[in-house]
C-alpha cells in the first residue's frame, strides 16, 4: 500500500473506532469486570502519560477468548473518560481487518499515523494493535518503537501466536505479558469483589521448589473453597474463560465456537494448512481427550487420523503455539534411555471438559471423568509457574507418579489423588528429598515426613 491509501484507511478508521468501541462496550455491559493485566498496562500508560517512557511497548500473549480485546477496549475508554486523551490521539488497529488489505508493513501505517495527522513533535500518541498473531514477527516494531525520534509513542500488541513474539533482543522480553483462563481467585475476585492475594502464585512454586510453605499457611484459602466448593466445580468445567453465558449448556457451546474460531482462524498464522488439515484439526483434540487413547505417539495419531505423522506434527506444534495446548517429555533416571511419546495437556481444563462432554457420557464412569480433568488441572498449573528456574516432566517409569519437577539437579515427584506408597516408591528411586501429593479432599496443607499433602483446588489459584 503506498502513502495515500494508508492514510485514507487511516482516517476513516479514526471516524468510527470510538464509537465502535463504545458500543461493543455498552453489549458487554457496563458492570464487566477488569483482570489483572488491565490494572498492570493502565499504571504503565499512566507512567508514560506523566513522561516516564521507559517502558513503552507491551505484548498481550494468551489464548482466543481469555479477554485480551476487552482490555484493550477498557483502555481505550479508560484514556477517554478519565485522561481525557483525544481520540485522535489513540489509534485501534485490528489486524484480522487489515488482511482485507492485502501485503503491508505494519510501521508504514504507523508512521503515516505518526507524521500525518497534524501531531506536535512530542505529543503522546497510544496505539493499541489487536490480533498481532498475523504479523509474522515484531523485530521491525522493536527497532522503530527504540528510535529516539518515537520516544512519544506507546504501544500494545495483543495476540495468540506465540511464534510472532520471539524477537531478536532480550531487552523487551519483561514487556510481554502471558494471559491465561481465569484461575479461581480470578474468579472469586470478579464475581464476589474479594481481595485474594495473587501471590499464592509465587508461594506455591516456592513450596514445589523448596518445600516451604511460607506464607499459604497464612492466607484463609479453604473457607473460600468451602463456600464456593459448587462453584469450585463449575469454575474447572465452565467458567474459566470471562464474559461466556452462565449456564452449563451454552458454556460448552460457547467453548466449542472457541475452539472452532481457534482452528479456523487462528492455525494459519502458524503455518498454511489445507482444508482438510483443519477439518483433522477437530478429531485430533477430541483423542488427546479421549483416555482410552494409551498411545498418543505421533504413528498411533496419524494411523488413527488416517494422515500423515508430518501433519499430525505440525498440527500439534500449532496447538502449542496458539496457545491451547503444552506438552510434557517423560523423565526417567539418569543413566537410561527412553522412547515414549509426549504428553499433551489443555491450558485450560475447560477445554477438556467439554470435548469430553461431548464425546461421552460422564454420569457412566464420572470418576475416570474427574481424574482427568483434575490431573489435567494440576498439569496445567505445573506449566504455568514454569519458567527458567524448572523444568516439567512426566514420570516414564512403570506404575510411576505423574509429573516430575527439576530444578537444576533437585527432583520433586508429583502425583494427584494416588498413594503414599507410590510416591515414596518414586522420592526412593530419584533420590528425592520429598515428593508432593496432591489430595482431593484434603482441607489445608500438610507437611509429613517428607511428603507434602496439597489441596486440589489450591491448583486451580495458580
Amino acid at each position: 500500500m503506498d502513502k495515500k491509501e494508508i492514510k485514507l484507511y487511516l482516517e476513516n478508521l479514526l471516524k468510527n473506532i470510538e464509537k465502535f468501541i463504545e458500543s461493543k462496550l455498552t453489549t458487554m455491559g457496563n458492570d464487566i469486570k477488569k483482570r489483572e493485566e488491565y490494572y498492570i498496562l493502565k499504571n504503565s500508560i499512566d507512567l508514560f502519560l506523566d513522561d516516564d517512557e521507559t517502558n513503552r511497548f507491551f505484548i498481550m500473549s494468551g489464548i482466543r477468548g481469555i479477554g485480551k480485546t476487552t482490555i484493550l477496549y477498557q483502555l481505550y475508554d479508560y484514556l477517554k473518560s478519565e485522561k481525557h486523551v483525544p481520540s485522535r490521539n489513540i489509534l485501534y488497529l485490528n489486524l484480522n481487518r487489515l488482511r482485507d488489505l492485502g501485503e503491508y508493513e505494519i510501521c508504514d501505517f504507523f508512521n503515516v499515523y505518526k507524521n500525518d495527522f497534524g501531531f506536535k513533535k512530542d505529543e503522546k500518541i497510544l496505539i493499541f494493535v489487536d490480533e498481532s498473531q498475523y504479523l509474522d514477527n515484531l523485530n521491525s516494531v522493536e527497532k522503530w518503537i527504540n528510535s529516539d525520534e518515537n520516544k512519544n509513542i506507546f504501544i500494545i500488541f495483543a495476540g495468540s501466536n506465540v511464534i510472532s513474539y520471539e524477537l531478536d533482543s532480550n531487552s523487551l522480553e519483561d514487556t510481554i505479558i502471558k494471559m491465561y483462563p481465569l484461575n479461581f481467585i480470578e474468579y472469586l475476585n470478579l464475581n464476589y469483589n474479594y481481595n485474594i492475594s495473587l501471590d499464592v502464585k509465587k508461594d506455591l512454586k516456592n513450596l514445589i521448589l523448596e518445600g516451604e510453605t511460607g506464607s499459604l499457611e497464612e492466607i484463609p484459602l479453604n473457607p473460600y473453597i468451602k463456600k464456593h466448593k459448587d462453584e469450585w466445580m463449575n469454575h474447572i468445567q465452565y467458567s474459566s474463560f470471562p464474559n461466556l453465558a452462565q449456564n452449563n449448556i451454552l458454556q460448552i457451546s460457547s467453548t466449542l465456537d472457541i475452539k472452532n474460531e481457534i482452528i479456523e482462524k487462528d492455525l494459519d498464522s502458524i503455518s498454511s494448512f489445507t482444508r482438510l488439515s483443519r477439518l483433522l484439526a477437530y478429531p485430533l483434540l477430541n483423542l488427546l481427550v479421549m483416555e482410552d487413547i494409551k498411545d498418543l505417539a505421533l504413528n498411533k495419531l496419524a494411523t488413527t487420523l488416517n494422515i500423515s505423522k508430518k501433519n499430525v506434527s505440525n498440527l500439534l506444534f500449532a496447538f502449542e503455539n496458539i496457545q491451547i495446548l503444552f506438552h510434557v517429555e517423560p523423565y526417567v533416571s539418569s543413566g537410561k534411555s527412553v522412547r515414549k511419546a509426549w504428553k499433551y495437556f489443555f491450558i485450560s481444563t475447560q477445554f477438556k471438559s467439554t470435548i469430553y462432554q461431548i464425546s461421552k457420557d460422564i454420569s457412566i464412569n464420572y470418576e475416570e471423568y474427574y481424574d482427568s480433568i483434575a490431573k489435567n488441572l494440576v498439569a496445567s498449573a505445573l506449566f504455568k509457574l514454569k519458567d527458567n528456574n524448572y523444568n516439567l516432566y512426566y514420570d516414564a517409569t512403570v506404575d510411576g507418579v505423574e509429573f516430575i519437577v527439576k530444578s537444576n539437579e533437585k527432583i520433586v515427584p508429583v502425583d494427584v489423588n494416588s498413594n503414599e506408597d507410590k510416591l515414596n516408591k518414586a522420592i526412593e528411586e530419584y533420590d528425592a528429598e520429598y515428593g508432593i501429593l496432591v489430595i482431593d479432599n484434603l482441607s489445608n496443607i500438610e507437611i509429613k515426613n517428607n511428603i507434602i499433602y496439597i489441596p486440589l483446588p489450591l491448583f486451580s489459584f495458580i
